[in-house]
């Protein structure tokens, strides 16, 4: 996976790597979805110049950065599965999803997740509407093992967070303060702090 990451940052120090994964995946996203060549160069540019990326770039939530970087290629790659090329948009759902699973912000992730599930809900309505249901089947299967590939592929860093989180201010609170009983929640942050 790391050797993947080095090629698709093209060996650029850090911030220029950031900038670039963030160009490269929206286009590829653009592109799965059959924009022009000079509206995807468009688009890429605008979403990767947004000044969030920047500023998180400068807070130091690189890892943040890393998952959002990938997410547009893996939803590229779900299009794909869905647009027919099953084969091609597998490999790509399989190395993006790896590949953002990896920079382990489970929150982005899980953020575009829904975003995805909501996607394949759209696919199922469109596959309904022109009776192609084998093909729906199809690319949801390619989706599905793409899918598992990259949760297996990190499964151990995955089990270790959920592990960690478990100690942590989000995790269950062994403590209780004085007077706040009503601030307190059963699991994870106090209600004030969320």
């Amino acid at each position: 996976l790391s050797y993947i990451e080095s090629i698709y940052q093209l060996g650029l120090p850090e911030v220029a790597a950031y900038v670039f994964m963030m160009l490269l995946g929206f286009y590829i996203m653009l592109r799965a979805f059959d924009f022009r060549v000079w509206m995807a160069a468009l688009g890429a540019i605008l979403w990767a110049f947004s000044s969030y990326y920047f500023i998180i770039i400068a807070a130091g939530h690189i890892w943040k950065v890393m998952a959002l970087a990938y997410i547009p290629p893996t939803i590229a790659g779900i299009a794909l599965c869905y647009r027919k090329k099953i084969l091609l948009g597998m490999i790509v759902t399989a190395v993006f999803a790896t590949l953002q699973i990896q920079a382990n912000h489970v929150q982005m992730s899980y953020y575009f997740l829904v975003v995805e599930l909501l996607m394949v809900v759209a696919f199922l309505i469109q596959a309904i509407r022109e009776k192609d249901m084998l093909s729906f089947g199809k690319a949801t299967a390619g989706v599905a093992l793409a899918a598992v590939l990259a949760i297996g592929l990190n499964a151990s860093n995955l089990y270790h967070t959920y592990e960690y989180a478990k100690d942590t201010m989000r995790g269950k609170s062994e403590l209780v303060k004085p007077g706040k009983a009503e601030d307190q929640t059963d699991s994870g942050l106090e209600r004030s702090y969320i």
